[in-house]
């Protein structure tokens, strides 16, 4: 199994920044790239919402922007079909407060 994270929020001092490590076309790279080796992968994407991996709690509205295109999410689900790779997004709905923040200590 890999897992990949694909946005996180880093608190800043007066604005708070986004991380993105592989957006959707580095995962279809990754995803490409592995399934030569091993087939029947299973990927898990996690941070594909707005507020990241972490600080997207229960809610999701739509996935990070900052990640790439509708595009580039379509043709990492296709590369992930044609490979025979299981992808899921996921999001960690043990980790949240009543408002939907991440808890850390949770």
């Amino acid at each position: 199994m890999l897992e990949l994270i694909g946005a996180e929020e880093k608190k800043g001092f007066i604005f708070d920044e986004t991380l993105v490590m592989p957006t959707f076309d580095e995962a279809s790279l990754i995803i490409n790239e592995l399934s030569d080796e091993f087939s029947g992968m299973n990927v898990v994407y996690k941070g594909f919402t707005q507020g990241g991996a972490t600080g997207a709690g229960l809610r999701y509205d739509s996935f990070n922007r900052s990640l790439g295109s509708n595009d580039a999410l379509n043709q990492l689900i296709e590369i992930a079909d044609s490979t025979e790779t299981d992808l899921s997004f996921y999001l960690d709905m043990g980790k949240v407060y009543e408002d939907g923040s991440f808890n850390l200590y949770k």
